[in-house]
């Protein structure tokens, strides 16, 4: 490879790393309050991921899923929340559960845990898209 080929190559590298780094950047996500107390939201997380309720998708948060760790009602609440806040977010107060929920553009994730973002959301819808029109 020429030296002009390698350099191409460390641009476009780069150019990737930048545009991966701004999307994350610009996720948000819905997170319990920092001053919820334990019980009303035990009933807002049994509500979010319940079939009739919310209809999140709770399964990281069971006993054997990558998010069960920390076993918290806030912790738990938090993904629920977001699970079901990415599905409505577009209809109002969808990120609010009776005021114990709060938008954030600091990513909850950690260790093996992912939280999904708007971000993410939005490269989805747009990849759907692209594959509907080939």
């Amino acid at each position: 490879m020429g030296c002009s080929t390698i350099i191409g190559v460390m641009v476009m590298a780069l150019l990737v790393l930048q545009l991966h780094s701004t999307t994350l950047a610009d996720g948000k996500w819905c997170v319990a309050s920092a001053n919820a107390t334990d019980g009303p939201l035990q009933e807002a997380l049994d509500w979010a991921c319940s079939p009739n309720g919310g209809a999140a998708n709770c399964s990281d948060i069971q006993e054997t899923g990558t998010c069960y760790i920390p076993n918290t009602v806030k912790d738990h609440a938090s993904y629920a929340f977001n699970s079901y806040w990415q599905l409505h977010r577009d209809e109002d107060d969808s990120c609010n559960f009776n005021g114990l929920a709060i938008e954030t553009s600091t990513d909850p994730s950690h260790d093996n845990c992912h939280f999904s973002s708007t971000a993410g959301a939005a490269k989805l819808e747009q990849e759907e898209k692209e594959q509907t029109v080939k």
